[in-house]
């Protein structure tokens, strides 16, 4: 068939230019509009025929399909920090620990496919929209809050190369039925063996037999070819460019990127804000992810006690609320002062400073770990006829746009 089946590809499918978003459940979808057709003179295609296998863990989606496309950074790019409904569920449950999850992932890449980046041009109705936004909005945020808009229509990220072939995923939802099935019928494969290869990048001895074991198991999720093969062999053979799938994308680019000179030169602080607001909502999950793994939870003591992050930052917002627990003794028994407040933000640190170094100051006691709480309860118990003297310092974060 030569280049005429891979050129038929190409024209059928439309698969580039494109862009990448996300739905409403963190799926990664190729959005094709918004591009002028290039020519297939201007693709460039290779022959592959190569296997390759993966193993991750991610928290980011209980669906293989579409996680093992791009790498898990651009992923979390895609489908955590620009899918509003993602980041929102992400960034409000901050009280429980999200469930990590194994990914296996077997690809057959038959083709990869690539465009260069100056191939790439707009049509004239998304250059109209650019031009409507730098014509009809004043501040730099309000037409940051259009493009912003725009984009997420669109898709912020554009791929200049993609491979299709077939792959098959698998997590470590069905792991526990793998290994029944492993067990019950002698196979030596398991999930953790896998981790292991992958881990050492070791594959010798990883080979058709072990892959066929999955195939017999029948707990795979299998895209292109035929579908309903039995083994590894049969499966890879019946690969062919008539029945490819897309298996990955790579070479992300912003759409920023893309836009002509004259308009981004005039919306060079628009886009800024933009990209400004998407590091914010970054660095909110890195900062929950941290704390969600930090267990050194003190409940009572007598000295000074930081936990958390304690400084004001901008990126994202941290501020310090602050709060003082002292007071005069009272005869014949002890005093107990305490802080007990709600907030609309998230705590991210407390710092608790006793004030008297002398051994005469009270104790506190936290009823329960603030951190990522959006309250706290903190009582103070001095010495018997003896005063108090703490300052409690709280950081709070708030919630990024």
């Amino acid at each position: 068939m030569g280049n005429n089946g891979i050129h038929k590809y190409i024209k059928n499918n439309s698969i580039l230019p494109c862009f990448l978003k996300s739905d409403s459940n963190g799926n990664l979808i190729s959005n094709k509009s918004g591009f002028k057709s290039i020519p297939f003179k201007k693709f460039h295609f290779t022959m592959e025929k190569d296997f390759k296998f993966e193993t991750f863990e991610t928290e980011l989606t209980s669906t293989t399909s579409t996680v093992s496309l791009v790498s898990l950074d651009a992923f979390a790019n895609i489908s955590l920090y620009h899918c509003d409904s993602m980041f929102e569920l992400k960034a409000k449950n901050t009280t429980n620990y999200n469930k990590t999850s194994k990914y296996l992932v077997g690809k057959f890449i038959l083709y990869s496919i690539s465009i260069d980046p100056d191939d790439i041009h707009f049509t004239d109705f998304i250059i109209d929209e650019l031009k409507n936004i730098t014509e009809n909005f004043k501040s730099d945020s309000q037409k940051g809050k259009e493009l912003d808009d725009m984009f997420k229509e669109y898709g912020f990220y554009i791929p200049l190369t993609v491979y299709i072939g077939g792959f098959f995923t698998t997590n470590d939802q069905d792991s526990k039925f793998i290994q029944n099935e492993n067990n019950r019928k002698g196979f030596n494969l398991s999930f953790n063996f896998i981790k292991e290869l992958s881990v050492k990048g070791d594959y010798e001895n990883f080979d058709e037999s072990n892959i066929n074991e999955l195939f017999k198991i029948q707990c795979l999720n299998i895209k292109g070819g035929d579908i309903h093969s039995t083994n590894y062999k049969d499966w890879k053979e019946s690969i062919n460019i008539f029945n490819s799938t897309v298996v990955g994308y790579d070479n992300l680019k912003n759409i920023k990127y893309f836009i002509p000179h004259e308009l981004s030169s005039k919306l060079d602080k628009s886009l800024q804000w933009i990209e400004e607001k998407y590091e914010k909502r970054k660095n909110y999950c890195k900062i929950i992810d941290e704390l969600q793994s930090n267990n050194d939870f003190i409940q009572t003591g007598k000295t000074s006690i930081s936990r958390g992050i304690c400084e004001e930052k901008e990126n994202p917002h941290i501020y310090c609320e602050k709060f003082e627990a002292k007071g005069d003794g009272i005869s014949f028994q002890k005093r107990i002062d305490t802080v007990t407040r709600s907030f609309a933000d998230i705590i991210v640190g407390y710092h608790i400073n006793s004030c008297w170094n002398d051994g005469t100051n009270g104790e506190w006691t936290i009823s329960q770990n603030p951190l990522l709480q959006k309250s706290c309860d903190i009582k103070f118990r001095s010495k018997a006829f003896r005063g108090q003297s703490f300052d409690v310092k709280i950081y709070l974060m708030k919630y990024p746009d």
